[in-house]
């Protein structure tokens, strides 16, 4: 027979192990330990499952409780930072903010899955006015643009390796003409804005303004020079 104290049950056989407490409130605890005397395989006969706390047989049970204290208090999430997140949740509890991050990773999902769907579509170019473009590569990617220039007469505009150029125009006006020419480009007839010289005559012209001028072929060359000033036509000698 067992001799079982502390009120405890009895088994077939005297295990202390086996035995179990009923009761402590009156015959107090069987067994008191310190932390420090309860060893993790004390033996050393087994493989070390205490791997997430980096712990290893011969390990007290001090030292687990303690390094396992420490791994709850990192997991007080009021006490983390999370700027972004408490931007848009509540966050109080590990799970919500497991929650929290799974929904941004959905975010985020949704979003490159939007991004491949405009990657993998092919680019359409559309000319302007002004700008013809090209498109090569992969799914027409690579884009190069072109400036349109006019073939319309007289435009000077050119489209020089380092970029666009209109050449510095010389100017020349024939009086008798009214004609201005711009070399390098086209000219310009200004019969109806030109006031000044108006060419060789044999009569003073009836129409003539005050400020224009004009020869008189059929006069001497030393009168022939003739001037409208003040409504009235005047000889400018020339000798």
């Amino acid at each position: 027979m067992c001799n079982c104290n502390y009120n405890c049950s009895c088994q077939s056989s005297c295990d202390p192990c086996n035995q179990t407490v009923q009761s402590c409130s009156q015959y107090g605890c069987p067994v008191q330990l310190d932390f420090k005397c309860v060893i993790y395989h004390k033996d050393n006969n087994e493989i070390s499952q205490l791997t997430a706390l980096g712990l290893s047989n011969g390990s007290t049970l001090e030292l687990i409780i303690e390094a396992i204290d420490d791994q709850l208090e990192q997991l007080n999430v009021p006490d983390w930072s999370l700027p972004y997140l408490r931007a848009s949740y509540l966050i109080n509890s590990l799970q919500q903010f497991g929650e929290a991050v799974d929904d941004e990773f959905a975010d985020i999902q949704s979003q490159v899955t939007a991004l491949g769907v405009l990657i993998n579509t092919a680019i359409v170019a559309n000319d302007s006015a002004t700008i013809d473009f090209t498109t090569s590569g992969t799914l027409n990617h690579t884009i190069t643009a072109s400036v349109k220039v006019s073939a319309t007469a007289g435009n000077t505009l050119q489209a020089l390796g380092d970029g666009l150029f209109v050449p510095v125009p010389t100017l020349s006006f024939n009086a008798s003409t009214k004609v201005l020419t711009i070399v390098g480009g086209n000219s310009q007839d200004l019969s109806s804005v030109y006031t000044g010289f108006l060419g060789n005559v044999t009569s003073d012209p009836v129409s003539s303004s005050d400020g224009q001028y004009w020869f008189r072929t059929d006069l001497p060359v030393a009168d022939g020079l003739r001037m409208k000033l003040n409504g009235s036509v005047r000889t400018i000698p020339t000798t």
